[in-house]
């Protein structure tokens, strides 16, 4: 086992504190509770709190070690209790600039049993035989309650391989490795060693940039070595004109003029001055006699040196200060120059609105707003004007693209009153059925009535999905097994053969009496045709060895044809086993990272999931956009599930199932 610390610019933000902690058993009692790790974020922090993580973890490290005959499962519960009493203590001295601002997991790890909390924005992931899953789901909470009685509230445990990888990560860290995918780049690693995980940082200019943050990643897979923590920062680039102007501060020149001491400055007065004055003809100029009183001044070669830098340094401060406003005032006409442009698209946009050519007028508006975004990311001069025309055009915008924003969308159920956190959602028959992969539990939600019923089980279920023509729901377990929900309960379980070594299913979905599985690792698509009066069942390969393979592709959704969600976010759309086009889209706010689609043959609409911008989008399968639905409250979404009508949409948001409409 390797526990590798990387510490990404840990002085990029005075603000923000974040550190990490590896407890190791420190005798035999306590080798029985295994290791423990801590990771946690703090946000705007005062001066009193430069050490709440450490005596967070401290409390939390005490409690978990305490008695040593309880399991690490139940000990790692009490340690929740002790932690939510400091942070209750802290709340009644007055210290609540921590609320809303802590991020923290906590992990024990014992053989071959996981044990794990977190709360705030904090994401963990297993890495096993190359593929990812995000077990931190099964946590994630929207609300802080006003007194944090229950910041940490649950605890998930499990089983995981020797050959797994956990990775921890902080909010920016973690947004930042799913936008250049480095999890996928560690997950392909063989061996891990810091030398080979540098050599990814580095190679997507992770530590030049401005993330801030931490990767703490076990390795169960390796020989256990000593654990150092990990310092990454960004590298001090020269400056430029823009900086000489501000090299010197008023502090460094206090500095540098006492480093000029009166020593080095010698007046020498001699004890006896003779000065004789010349003698005129005429007459003799008495005043000058006044002259001979001064003193004679020598000064020394240490004071030369001292002068001519305090003139150097006054030239270079005046020329600095002189390019500094050429370069800032040749960047004021730069960005007139481009408002200049954006304002120019305003114009045409609103005369195609005059003529009802939307669809001109979309278009016009995103290159404006193209154009413009980048002048709101920096510090510009003129950013007064520059945020004017940007609400302008998003006012624009919002109404061309049917984006309905929702203040307090109809909450159906929340999951938080029977302790439960699904994860996944199927409908079937007018209702809601919910599930974990990591619970064996399944919860029946009538949405008309808002209430639900729990469904005793034994196995814990991976994916699902509707088989309307035998009027039952199939439930599948990794890695071969299904299992039938008719008439309110189960009744037989089914096996799908091996279609080939090393396979892994990820998703699931009928058409007809055909069962198709996507494999992401090896972009194959798997046909079952389903008989019931068969336990096992053959498969084959849907797509042709000729077309391209979907490889890390996110989600699957089928009405005939199979479309599939890419791993760059696009859809591309399969027919008869070949890849038949790439969809575009032509919206606002742009598609970036969806997580999953849906369609059914009988709804002639695409529907798509994008957690990122906290919406669900509906669009034509030409790729038209029909309607939008966003909101403040949808900032956890995992999983949808739609009417037969398709115009009920309902949204699993964290512990939460919000219905929205059109």
């Amino acid at each position: 086992m390797q526990v590798f610390e990387f510490h990404f610019n840990p002085k990029a933000k005075e603000d923000v504190i974040y550190d990490s902690f590896v407890f190791e058993p420190e005798n035999i009692w306590e080798r029985k509770m295994g290791k423990l790790y801590m990771v946690g974020t703090l946000s705007n922090v005062l001066p009193q709190n430069t050490r709440f993580l450490e005596q967070l973890s401290a409390q939390i490290k005490k409690e978990y070690y305490r008695v040593t005959e309880r399991s690490p499962e139940l000990s790692l519960g009490e340690c929740l209790k002790e932690a939510n009493e400091f942070l209750a203590e802290e709340t009644k001295k007055g210290n609540v600039s921590w609320l809303g601002n802590l991020d923290f997991a906590v992990l024990s790890l014992k053989d071959n049993t996981i044990n794990f909390t977190t709360t705030g924005d904090i994401s963990l992931f297993i890495l096993r035989e190359g593929q990812i899953t995000d077990i931190n789901q099964t946590l994630r909470l929207q609300e802080i309650e006003p007194y944090p009685l229950k910041i940490f509230s649950n605890t998930v445990s499990g089983k995981i391989s020797s050959d797994d990888r956990i990775v921890i990560l902080t909010k920016k860290v973690s947004d930042f490795f799913a936008a250049e995918n480095l999890l996928e780049d560690i997950a392909k690693l063989e061996k891990i060693g810091e030398k080979e995980l540098k050599k990814i940082f580095q190679k997507k200019e992770f530590i030049s940039s401005e993330i801030s943050g931490i990767c703490f990643l076990v390795d169960l897979v390796g020989e256990e070595t000593a654990k150092e923590r990990v310092t990454l920062e960004k590298k001090i680039l020269p400056f430029s004109i823009w900086q000489i102007s501000n090299f010197f501060s008023k502090e460094k020149i206090r500095k540098l003029l006492l480093k000029l001491k009166p020593s080095q400055i010698q007046v020498k007065i001699p004890q006896e001055l003779k000065f004789q004055l010349p003698v005129f003809s005429l007459f003799k100029l008495p005043v000058l006699n006044l002259l001979t009183r001064l003193p004679k001044v020598s000064i020394s070669q240490a004071s030369k040196r001292n002068s001519l830098l305090i003139l150097i340094l006054i030239f270079v401060l005046t020329v600095g200060g002189f390019l500094a406003n050429l370069e800032r005032k040749g960047e004021i006409e730069k960005i007139q120059l481009i408002l200049v442009e954006v304002e120019e698209k305003i114009q045409s946009a609103q005369e195609a609105l005059i003529s009802e050519n939307r669809e001109k007028a979309n278009t016009l508006y995103q290159q404006a707003w193209d154009i413009i975004l980048p002048l709101d990311k920096t510090d510009s001069p003129v950013e007064n004007k520059v945020f004017q025309l940007k609400n302008l055009i998003e006012s624009q915008l919002i109404p061309l693209n049917k984006l309905e924003i929702i203040d307090n969308p109809e909450i159906i159920f929340d999951f938080g009153t029977v302790n439960f956190t699904p994860q996944k959602m199927v409908g079937f028959k007018e209702k809601l059925y919910l599930f974990n992969p990591y619970l064996a539990d399944i919860y029946r939600l009538e949405p008309k009535e808002k209430g639900v019923d729990a469904i005793q089980v034994e196995d814990k279920f991976n994916l699902a999905a509707a088989l309307e023509k035998k009027g039952m729901l199939l439930f599948f377990s990794r890695p071969n097994k299904l299992f039938s929900f008719e008439e309110n309960q189960f009744r037989r379980a089914f096996f799908l053969k091996d279609p080939y070594p090393d396979y892994q299913f990820n998703d699931f979905a009928i058409f007809q009496l055909n069962l198709y599985f996507l494999d992401n690792k090896k972009g194959e698509i798997l046909k079952y045709s389903f008989n019931e009066n068969r336990i096992e069942f053959q498969g084959s390969l849907w797509l042709s060895l000729a077309t391209k393979k979907p490889i890390d592709a996110k989600s699957m959704a089928i009405d005939g044809s199979i479309w599939i969600l890419t791993k760059g976010y696009e859809i591309e759309k399969y027919t008869k086993g070949f890849f038949e086009e790439k969809l575009e889209f032509n919206f606002f706010p742009y598609i970036e990272k969806p997580t999953k689609i849906f369609t059914a043959d009988n709804l002639p609409y695409l529907y798509i999931l994008e957690p990122a911008e906290k919406r669900i989008i509906i669009t034509t399968k030409e790729g038209e956009i029909l309607q939008q639905f966003q909101s403040d409250q949808f900032n956890n979404l995992k999983d949808f599930s739609v009417s037969e009508d398709g115009k009920t949409i309902y949204l699993l948001n964290g512990i939460k199932v919000y219905k929205v409409g059109f």
